[in-house]
């Protein structure tokens, strides 16, 4: 109990443990996976970044894509209890990746509606 009284402890549970979950992309050792690696890991974070935006997205606008938004939630939340390993965030990354392709759609949306309503005025006047 008095490690809920250590501020580093505390920390590691907040912080900690979510960004060594989502900070590397889990891959077998492999000639193949250590030739990519330059894009391999900002692509990794580029990827949850965005895909962790189009979950927030998707849940605020409750869209229909809220059921994935979901799984992943529920699957993160139940791994950041046990264990938060890089591995096991593996089997949920094609879902990050699905909200990012959402999160994507969405901003090219918007950007056609906000295009589209500035436009057509700017050319009427």
């Amino acid at each position: 109990m008095e490690n809920f009284q250590n501020p580093t402890f505390i920390k590691w549970i907040i912080f900690g443990k979510i960004n060594y979950f989502w900070r590397i992309p889990w891959v077998e050792n492999g000639s193949i996976a250590h030739f990519f690696e330059k894009i391999r890991n900002p692509m990794h974070i580029i990827l949850v970044i965005v895909g962790w935006s189009g979950i927030i997205v998707s849940i605020i606008k409750r869209k229909k894509v809220q059921l994935i938004s979901l799984i992943i939630l529920y699957y993160f939340f139940l791994h950041q209890v046990f264990l938060a390993i890089p591995r096991y965030a593996f089997p949920i990354m094609p879902f990050i990746i699905l909200m990012s392709s959402f999160t994507i759609k969405e901003v090219v949306e918007g950007g056609k509606a906000i295009w589209s309503k500035y436009y057509i005025k700017a050319t009427q006047s």
